[in-house]
């Protein structure tokens, strides 16, 4: 099993090296504070992924990348002062470097953590870089990740850092395992995208650096990595001066130069450049990013940017509260965008120049690693990012016994509620709050790429009667990308947590019960591992009663497609549940956003980016019958949050849908919607201001998250912009209509005449196994769970 490094390396010994504390870790390995037992001097110990200890070819090709960095002598290197390799076990080894332990943090910290560079310290810096650079190409070596990441400070000197091991991970061996690649979107040259990397590329990067310094933000950005790769290979950078109005035409020429799209246009070596560049700015009183507005940085990528923190604060991938903060995450689809800011789309089509693009790319390129969280470009290419990689503290062994008393499921007397519980220590937008189905264990997840466990149960069992306030999760873990709506959920025998969408190719139980949090990785290994963009598994839901595990599988190819795993067989999918579209006229295929199965583990239901639904028999493995929603009124782009979808408790053939702002009840048998629900709600009606829509869009008021009670007589679902839970009495005998003949609802929780309870919009609302509480999630960054059965 090489899915999961080992990392509980404290306190053992690597060869001469005794681990004192982890500084952090990631999908280019770990990085230990450990002291040399040799001289007693304190190291920086950097452990590889493992290898199998039959691939000799992998630990050779680390030796040879490892000699020739530790053969570099230069100022403005960081030094490799030893290298070697472990056993783990019988048959697996970890390959390790060690070096200086600089505390000065990096180029990447001092621009943001200042706001900007003054001229002096910005040419200063790139002085150096261009140094050692130039140095490494003198002895035809090749950085391939040239970033300020990889520049370490010590005082005022500048150390480059960690080449050639992103070509190492990037290897066949490492790959499959880690999709660690070469290379940073936001830095990469055109020429290397295409796997054509040369001595200019790494000229490219530094002069994207440049950039960032002298303009206050980087050439090219996007919430979507693969977006950025295209823009480095078609589109020419913004004029400097347009960012900047007090550059000078001579800044700007070098500058662009610099980042000119073909590697013999640019300048002949990095210290040519920032000659050009130090002349350039001679006489001129440059406005530098701290006079402008900073762009914010993308991401913790790998372990690089973490491995010199200042101290005595180290960063930690473990601690969110010392990263820089995220940029929103966007899944861009066609005709549908998922993620932070999704947008219904139903006109954006791929240029054919554009498509000659992305098939060259993905027909050399052997990057398979760095890309943003998700991404589906216009047209229907798919990218993930890294592996997940969790951690915590070792705790008692939690029982997983329910301390509640079992009730018939309710609520029995319906209220609309009073809140008992605010958790609070997330550190961003809570994207998912789901019951365990004992109902006493809550599981968060959200945009601070932690997962969380609360035991509920004891506070609730106490019947509070006022708010109590819990701060501390039970157990947490941490993954590399933050957990979007629809990715968290239990398996229906309560006994592992299913992480979805986090890591390429793949999705993860988490054992919360044991005591060190096991995780175990589904992935298919029948697919190719060395294709750049495994298929996605999102939305993976556990069959009731069997508990079979479905996944939506996102390709390319096969867009609405599912896998059915066994838990015990990860590696090979049961079998493939598949749609085809009848609407041969459509230029793009309807993909799946997300699934759930019936009560009574018979059928399973997919929403289609079409507006369809889908319901597969579980035992036929067939498509059962389609039903296609309501349509809407109106046209154009409009930005909508989460699909949801989710059926009722008691009655295995009734199905609620999203339907932008309407809930469709759906009866599966008869392949009809029965009637729609929608609200009438100021907050949920209320637009966002057009600064905040995206160019070309329109809001439209719309479902977020959707739950059924457990006795089948309720529905909750929250609204975008809305604070408070809209509910309908689904047995009510007397409804208001709206004009268009929908049920609007019966409650608010809390009512219209109370204040709000959350600070902003609701993201996630689910009701209790026993149908006594809800709990609710935000992007106010808190969960709260209410009191909504008055016995």
């Amino acid at each position: 099993m090489l899915e999961q490094q080992v990392s509980n390396w404290q306190g053992r010994t690597v060869n001469y090296y005794r681990c004192l504390r982890l500084l952090g870790q990631g999908g280019m390995g770990e990085v230990w504070l450990a002291e040399d037992q040799r001289d007693q001097r304190q190291v920086a110990l950097k452990l590889l992924p493992g290898v199998l200890a039959s691939e000799e070819g992998q630990r050779h090709l680390f030796k040879r990348e490892a000699r020739i960095a530790a053969s570099l002598n230069h100022p403005s290197i960081l030094a490799v002062y030893d290298f070697g390799e472990t056993f783990i076990n019988e048959d697996e080894v970890v390959c390790y470097l060690t070096m200086p332990c600089v505390t000065g943090g990096t180029l990447r910290d001092r621009i943001y953590a200042t706001g900007g560079l003054s001229p002096a310290e910005g040419l200063r810096y790139l002085r150096q870089a261009a140094q050692a650079i130039d140095y490494l190409h003198s002895q035809h070596v090749l950085h391939r990740d040239i970033k300020p990441a990889n520049m370490l400070l010590d005082g005022e000197q500048l150390l480059l850092s960690d080449f050639g091991i992103a070509r190492l991970l990037n290897s066949d061996t490492h790959r499959s395992r880690t999709h660690a690649g070469a290379g940073t979107p936001e830095y990469m040259a055109p020429e290397q995208i295409r796997s054509k990397a040369e001595a200019a590329s790494d000229r490219y990067s530094l002069g994207v650096i440049a950039y960032q310094i002298f303009v206050g933000s980087l050439p090219f950005k996007d919430a979507q990595p693969f977006e950025i790769m295209l823009k480095q290979v078609k589109d020419q950078p913004p004029l400097p001066h347009l960012l900047n109005p007090k550059l000078s035409p001579q800044v700007e020429s070098v500058l662009l130069k610099a980042l000119a799209k073909q590697p013999a246009e640019r300048y002949e070596s990095c210290n040519a450049f920032v000659d050009a560049l130090e002349q350039a700015l001679q006489g001129q009183q440059v406005l530098l990013a701290s006079e402008t507005v900073m762009t914010r940085p993308q991401p913790v990528r790998d372990v690089t940017d973490i491995i010199t923190a200042p101290q005595p604060a180290v960063l930690s991938l473990a601690d969110p509260a010392s990263s820089p903060p995220q940029e929103p995450a966007t899944l861009t689809m066609a005709p549908m965008r998922l993620g932070s800011n999704q947008t219904l789309t139903h006109n954006s089509a791929m240029t054919s120049e554009q498509k000659t693009l992305v098939d060259q790319f993905l027909s050399t390129n052997k990057f398979a690693g760095k890309l943003g969280r998700r991404t589906l470009l216009i047209g229907g290419v798919a990218t993930a990012l890294v592996i997940a990689g969790g951690s915590t503290a070792a705790i008692t062994l939690l029982d997983r016994k329910t301390i509640l008393q079992p009730q018939p499921p309710g609520p029995q007397q319906f209220t609309p509620g009073s809140p008992l519980i605010r958790l609070t220590a997330h550190k961003d937008n809570v994207e998912n709050a789901v019951w365990d189905p004992s109902g006493r264990y809550l599981a968060t997840a959200g945009k601070d790429t932690h997962v969380m466990l609360w035991d509920i149960g004891p506070i609730l069992q106490k019947n509070p009667t006022s708010l109590q306030i819990k701060d501390e999760p039970t157990r947490k873990w941490k993954f590399t990308e933050d957990i979007q709506g629809n990715q968290l959920h239990w398996t229906s025998d309560g006994h592992n947590i299913i992480v979805s969408g986090v890591s390429l190719g793949e999705f993860t139980l988490v054992n919360p019960f044991s005591n060190t949090g096991q995780q175990q990785n589904f992935s298919d290994s029948s697919f190719n591992p060395d294709n750049l963009f495994p298929p996605l598994l999102e939305c993976t839901v556990s069959q009731p009663h069997a508990n079979m595990l479905a996944a939506i599988v996102f390709t390319q190819t096969e867009p609405a497609q599912v896998s059915l795993w066994q838990p015990n067989k990860p590696k090979t999918p049961a079998v493939r549940l598949s749609y085809t579209s009848p609407d041969t006229q459509s230029k793009q295929k309807p993909f799946l956003i997300t699934i759930a199965w019936s009560c009574d583990g018979t059928l399973l239901a997919g929403q289609l980016s079409s507006q369809e639904i889908v319901i597969w028999n579980a035992k036929t493995r067939a498509v059962q019958t389609k039903i296609t929603l309501p349509p809407i009124k109106g046209s154009g782009s409009i930005n909508v949050l989460k699909i949801a979808l989710a059926w009722s408790p008691t009655n295995p053939h009734l199905l609620a849908a999203f339907n932008i702002d309407a809930v469709s009840i759906i009866d599966v048998q008869q392949s009809k919607v029965l009637y729609q629900l929608t609200t009438d709600e100021a907050g949920a009606l209320s637009s966002p201001p057009k600064d905040e829509l995206e160019p070309g869009t329109v809001w439209y008021p719309h479902v977020v998250s959707i739950s059924w009670s457990p006795n089948g007589r309720y529905i909750t679902a929250s609204y975008a912009r809305s604070t408070r839970v809209h509910v309908w009495d689904l047995q009510a005998k007397q409804n208001k209509i709206d004009k268009e003949g929908r049920r609007l609802q019966h409650y608010l929780i809390p009512p219209a005449n109370t204040p709000s309870v959350h600070g902003s919009s609701i993201l996630d609302v689910n009701w209790s196994p026993d149908g006594r509480y809800l709990a609710t999630s935000s992007y106010d960054f808190t969960t709260i769970i209410w009191k909504v059965d008055a016995k």
